[in-house]
Parts: structure tokens; sequence; C-alpha cells
């Protein structure tokens, strides 16, 4: 019951001291369930195709930044790490047999256990890719409806959150695309134009 299990995804590139970090916090087993790292998306892509790595990585980042509140940690499957013994008694296999997610099936096994899911910012692991407009779809398609079926408060909470900061940015730009046909050297389109440009901005140093 005190050995390991020991989660990783086959594309994943770990560092020398993944294992030691993932393994060290599950030291103490009356409050730590599970911990667990996360992938980090390194486009590979060259040319024009590189863009839809690039959104898939910063759309991917958001995600990862959200980890560190422990409000908001589930473990991943990925990088993840949890007790045999810890693993048994919430009947790990069992809920995997019957699952589409092995993310949430161990985050719902801490909660039912009342025990942590423990973030390890040190196992944030890189995952070279080389994705398409279409395969970047099917991954947040992916992504989305694997959450709405296991945490719906938390999909309907994103959904909400993702049009509203969408609705936001479109109004800004259309308001900025119309203003500057109607009057060019006019100053009606500047504050909008300084919106677009401020969240752009924000963004870009968000995901650097």
């Amino acid at each position: 019951d005190d050995d390991v299990w020991v989660f990783a995804d086959s594309d994943a590139v770990p560092s020398n001291r993944w294992l030691a970090a993932m393994v060290g916090p599950l030291v103490d087993k009356r409050v730590t369930g599970a911990t667990t790292g996360y992938r980090w998306l390194i486009p590979e892509s060259v040319g024009a195709g590189a863009l839809w790595s690039y959104y898939a990585s910063v759309l991917n980042s958001s995600s990862a930044c959200f980890l560190a509140f422990r409000r908001f940690t589930h473990a991943w499957g990925g990088s993840m790490a949890i007790h045999a013994g810890t693993a048994r008694r919430g009947d790990l296999a069992g809920r995997l047999a019957r699952s589409l997610s092995d993310d949430y099936s161990v985050s719902r096994l801490c909660a039912d256990l009342q025990l942590r899911v423990y973030f390890v910012a040190r196992c944030l692991v890189p995952t070279p890719i080389a994705m398409n407009g279409r395969e970047v779809f099917a991954f947040a398609r992916r992504q989305y409806l694997i959450t709405r079926i296991y945490e719906p408060k938390l999909f309907w909470a994103a959904l909400a959150i993702s049009t509203l900061f969408v609705s936001g940015f479109v109004s800004a730009a259309a308001h900025t695309l119309l203003w500057i046909s109607r009057e060019p050297m006019g100053p009606t389109w500047f504050w909008s134009a300084s919106v677009c440009i401020a969240v752009f901005l924000a963004h870009q140093i968000r995901s650097m």
C-alpha cells in the first residue's frame, strides 16, 4: 500500500527530477491523495501552420495557470502519482473501467476520500505538438466535452466567462472598424482600439 503508482503520457518530456518531485508530496497520506503536474504544449510547427500550434499552446496554458489555485486543482493523468493503498481504497480500477477520463476519476476519488489533489508546479511537462486547424478544434472540443460530462458547473462557468470575453473583444473590434470607416481622422474609435491593443498585449505577456 505504500508503493506509488506514477502515470505519464508517452509524448511527455519530463526533467530528470520529475519523479522525485511528483512522489515527494505524497509523504503525508492523511492529507494528500494524489499529486499532479500538467502538460505545457511546445509548438514544433514551422511556417504559416505554426499559428495553430501556438494557438493551442495559449489555450492550454490558460488551464494550466488555474491549477495553482487549490479550488481549481484537478488531477491530470499525463503527469500524476497516487499511493497504491489510496487507489485501492477508492476503487480506482473500478472507476477507470467505466470512465472516459482518468483525470476526473482520480480527482473525484480524492474528493470522496476527503483528500486533496496536490499540484506540483515543477512537474509541468513539455509536450511537443504540431497541429493544424482541424486538430486544434478536435483537441479543444474533446477537452470541453469531457469537462461538460464530469464537471458541468466548471463547464458552464468557463463557457460564460469565455462568451463574455469574446463578445466584449468582438464588440470593441467592430466599433473600431466601423468608426475608422466613417471618421478615419476622428477620435471616436481611439478608445475601443486601445482596449483591443491592451487586451492583445496582456495576452502576449501572459503567454510569454
